[in-house]
């Protein structure tokens, strides 16, 4: 069993790595590489690991992606806090399911035309300014963009996807509440963020509790009436009343 589990996933995290080495043996059926909290710059020789379905290489201190572009078996793609500027190399990769580039410095939404297997997209905590086209992504099912610097939502009801079932917007720069309404053609989104905008920044519900008694507007029944869906708004569930 622990003969069979080594193929199966390569442990390499915590390691102290400046620079992986080729895959030898064995090594080439491994389905899982996991590289987290290394010194990695970049992702020379990953595309040895032939069989790799999956790989994380979270805290490290990549500046590049691109040694992934010949893993056409890879499924899942985490590269969270790292010093990543731009999505790449995964052009070829058309069965990526869950990527998540969170925490790095990504400042646009590009370079995602081939990965329509695409389920589950984080790119929360970057520097992304603006949404990008992502309606031909029509297997998306959850958005993270938290954290970011997005201040219009003007083209989503051109760029996102109908598939998606959770937008999260929270903590960018968006003003006008109004905004929401370029949400509300998506038929399947039940959890949406969008606390912590300058738009809902002086309303109740960013209180504690959604319904905690205070003076400002209440944005709740604002967004839920666009978005008619929504089971979870903010963290809290839509309660019948809101409705």
């Amino acid at each position: 069993m622990a003969e069979e589990e080594a193929i199966g996933s390569i442990d390499l995290s915590s390691k102290g790595l400046k620079k992986l080495d080729k895959a030898v043996g064995d090594q080439n059926h491994a389905t899982v590489l996991i590289l987290d909290d290394n010194e990695l710059q970049r992702l020379d020789n990953v595309g040895t690991y032939l069989g790799l379905q999956k790989i994380s290489a979270v805290r490290n201190q990549l500046i590049r992606m691109y040694g992934v572009s010949k893993l056409q078996n890879l499924t899942s793609l985490n590269l969270a806090h790292n010093n990543l500027v731009g999505i790449e190399g995964l052009k070829e990769l058309v069965n990526l399911r869950w990527l998540c580039l969170s925490g790095n410095n990504v400042k646009a939404i590009d370079h995602l035309n081939t990965n329509i297997n695409l389920e589950h997209l984080d790119l929360s905590e970057n520097n992304i300014g603006c949404i990008s086209d992502l309606s031909h992504l029509q297997n998306l099912k959850e958005l993270l963009l938290h954290g970011n610097r997005i201040s219009s939502l003007q083209f989503c009801q051109k760029y996102l996807p109908m598939s998606l079932e959770s937008l999260s917007l929270a903590d960018n720069r968006i003003a006008d509440l109004n905004e929401v309404s370029h949400v509300s053609h998506l038929p399947v989104l039940r959890e949406f963020t969008i606390a912590g905008n300058p738009c809902v920044a002086a309303a109740t519900a960013v209180a504690t509790h959604p319904h905690t008694p205070g003076h400002g507007f209440d944005y709740r029944p604002f967004v839920i009436n666009w978005c008619m869906n929504l089971r979870v708004l903010d963290g809290y569930i839509v309660d019948a009343k809101e409705r």
